[in-house]
């Protein structure tokens, strides 16, 4: 089977990023894909403030009007979509924020419902911006297979239970950016995308990554996208700052 990994220019207009992720879509289906993976936030981009009144516009409730309109996708493309999106829920007489994940089958179903559970994507409310608990894995035509999101890869506790789940890969949307520890496209190619490789490879797990691409004023994150096998050997990857779809084969 083959997965396509998707790295779309986020922009600040999330109708504008739907478009673009349906074309996506489409186009790794008529390439013979059968499932594409999305970044983390991928039709927001990170651009939460912390605030509650900004970010609830952001977050869309699961399922709800844009999941089931991915489901009419998948059904269309026959296709698997893996995609990360800003989630809002209503308890009782509060709204809670999460960021979260979903995994949509062919049959326009979600399959894999994942809230990321390491706490480093807010500083807010702790009351409104809340943090998963729950590691499900799901079974598929490509294997089974569950998420982690961005630095739930670098908790240790949080590896051992995938490496305990043994699912045949990991689907791991994040957005990360330049900073202290990587400066630019060849030190990442050079030393940071070997990390992550590492990390999954300490899961016991193949891993799919896609890291959105942003302009600052939609997160300004540096994009690329990696297909890791068990060993951690880096398989392929689509360098930085680079728009398009990395086309892997899947063994299952």
């Amino acid at each position: 089977m083959r997965a396509a990994l998707a790295v779309h220019r986020v922009v600040a207009d999330p109708a504008a990023n739907l478009t673009t992720i349906v074309q996506l879509t489409r186009e790794a289906a008529n390439d013979g894909a059968g499932l594409v993976v999305f970044s983390e936030t991928a039709l927001t981009g990170f651009i939460g403030n912390d605030d509650p009144t900004h970010d609830r516009l952001l977050a869309q409730p699961i399922p709800g009007p844009t999941t089931r309109q991915l489901g009419a996708l998948s059904r269309e493309c026959g296709i698997w979509i893996a995609i990360g999106l800003y989630e809002r829920q209503q308890v009782a007489e509060t709204e809670r924020l999460y960021d979260s994940a979903i995994l949509i089958g062919p049959d326009g179903k979600i399959h894999l419902h994942y809230r990321r559970i390491s706490p480093q994507w807010h500083g807010g409310d702790p009351r409104v911006y809340c943090q998963g608990t729950d590691l499900p894995m799901a079974f598929t035509a490509f294997g089974t297979c569950a998420f982690l999101l961005c630095g739930d890869l670098f908790d240790d506790e949080l590896l051992q239970r995938v490496r305990h789940l043994e699912p045949n890969w990991l689907l791991f949307p994040f957005a990360r950016s330049y900073d202290s520890e990587v400066a630019d496209a060849a030190q990442w190619h050079r030393e940071e995308r070997l990390v992550y490789a590492r990390q999954a490879a300490r899961a016991g797990v193949g891993a799919l990554m896609v890291n959105y691409l942003a302009e600052p004023d939609a997160g300004g994150c540096f994009g690329g996208a990696i297909a890791v096998a068990p060993d951690g050997t880096v398989i392929d990857d689509l360098p930085p700052g680079h728009e398009g779809i990395l086309l892997v084969d899947i063994a299952h």
